[in-house]
């Protein structure tokens, strides 16, 4: 009768550990490429983490890149003349508010 009562407790807590929704990479994520954006000469001013580097040779190709790493945003780096490729620094914000 008690290996009832513990089977049936851990049944319970397992039944809500499915119901707990995860906060994580994926509710900060962007609903779409074109959501990404790109700064150019400047940062995001909210708060982010870095989470891969992107390089392109279009804003589209960077946007893609980005997008696959689940980032909001790419800081590009400086663009040298005779360079037609352009690279940059992923990042993803930490507060899902930064994202509108």
């Amino acid at each position: 009768m008690r290996l009832l009562h513990v089977s049936a407790a851990a049944a319970l807590v397992l039944g809500a550990c499915g119901q707990v929704r995860s906060s994580g990479v994926h509710e900060l994520a962007p609903r779409s490429e074109r959501y990404i954006r790109l700064y150019d000469h400047s940062v995001p001013e909210c708060p982010f983490r870095e989470v891969g580097n992107v390089s392109g040779r279009s804003y589209r190709e960077i946007q893609a890149a980005a997008f696959r790493l689940h980032a909001n945003a790419v800081i590009l780096e400086p663009a040298p003349a005779t360079q037609s490729a352009r690279s940059g620094t992923a990042v993803q914000y930490t507060r899902a508010d930064c994202q509108r």
